[in-house]
């Protein structure tokens, strides 16, 4: 009767563990929210330039190139935008990894 507890409970914790190792990495695919305004706005301007060029309208090729432009400009900017918010990420992640390992090192120099 023992050994059925304590493998029902061996059971639970390799779930709970799993569960939180499995949320842990759906969390780092996730888009962050930051990028999301950029995301947007880059898809309706792919949607617009796209509409242009498959429906048939009374643009001349003078508004479309410079409606394309304009969108092709301001994708560009958003790009750079989110090149930044990564590059201002990654440097958080490696501030507190060269904290993180100062303090490693700190405790393990000092504890000798």
């Amino acid at each position: 009767m023992n050994t059925k507890i304590v493998a029902g409970l061996l059971v639970v914790a390799l779930l709970a563990i799993g569960g939180g190792i499995g949320y842990f990495e759906w969390r780092q695919h996730q888009v962050p929210v930051t990028l999301l305004p950029h995301l947007k706005s880059t898809t309706l301007r792919l949607a617009n330039s796209l509409g242009y060029e498959l429906q048939p309208s009374n643009v001349t090729y003078g508004e479309l190139f410079e409606s394309i432009g304009k969108h092709v400009t301001e994708i560009d900017s958003k790009i750079i935008d989110v090149q930044t918010l990564e590059t201002l990420r990654i440097g958080r992640r490696l501030t507190l990894c060269s904290a993180t390992c100062a303090a490693y090192k700190k405790f393990f120099v000092h504890s000798r």
